[in-house]
């Protein structure tokens, strides 16, 4: 992928982002509280992230539930506040910012962050685990 990417991890507390260059390299990373008000507002902190990041070319969100990645929805969020249920994540990020975005299981996030940049990097299987 070509360009600066921002990866946005959305905690129960904190909210963590990086940014990376063409090439995977962070370019600046950061932590702020996670707006308790619902996904809308959890959006216009990502859309605020991305206007201070250079414009980048593509988001990544990671968020702790239950995520319809075919429609990029999520449908169960247990630790940040508001109602997330059937919520158009995908599509209201990528409106917001006109950036191309995704949003995907902090979990999946995670193994695939290890496999592109970290621990796994150039294996073609890893298993990952929490415990």
């Amino acid at each position: 992928m070509t360009g600066i990417r921002l990866g946005v991890d959305v905690g129960g507390s904190a909210t963590k982002w990086v940014l990376l260059d063409e090439t995977g390299a962070m370019l600046d990373a950061g932590s702020t509280p996670t707006p308790r008000a619902g996904p809308a507002a959890v959006i216009e902190l990502v859309a605020e992230l991305a206007a201070q990041s250079k414009e980048p070319t593509a988001i990544g969100v990671a968020v702790p539930g239950l995520v319809d990645t075919a429609s990029g929805a999520t449908l169960f969020i247990p630790n940040v506040g508001g109602d997330w249920a059937g919520f158009p994540f995908t599509e209201r990020l990528a409106a917001r910012t006109s950036t191309p975005a995704t949003v995907i299981n902090d979990g999946r996030a995670f193994a695939l962050a290890e496999l592109r940049q970290g621990a796994a990097k150039g294996l073609s299987e890893a298993l990952f685990s929490w415990w």
